[in-house]
């Protein structure tokens, strides 16, 4: 992520390296539930979800 000289933030940019970060987490759960390493799986699905959560009551446009 680009930092800004104005020290402003890029909504956009913030949001989408936000909800990257809640995909991969994803992916590493449906990997380990491939491997039935499910207490790990279980830990990086309640991640994604919390991370989703905690954007969409972030965004000014929420319905939370």
């Amino acid at each position: 992520m680009e930092t800004n000289t104005d020290a402003e933030l890029d909504v956009a940019q913030v949001v989408a390296f936000w909800m990257t970060e809640a995909e991969e987490a994803l992916e590493v759960a449906d990997h380990l539930v491939a491997k039935a390493d499910y207490s790990y799986a279980l830990f990086f699905g309640h991640l994604a979800k919390e991370l989703m959560q905690w954007l969409r009551s972030q965004l000014p446009f929420s319905a939370a």
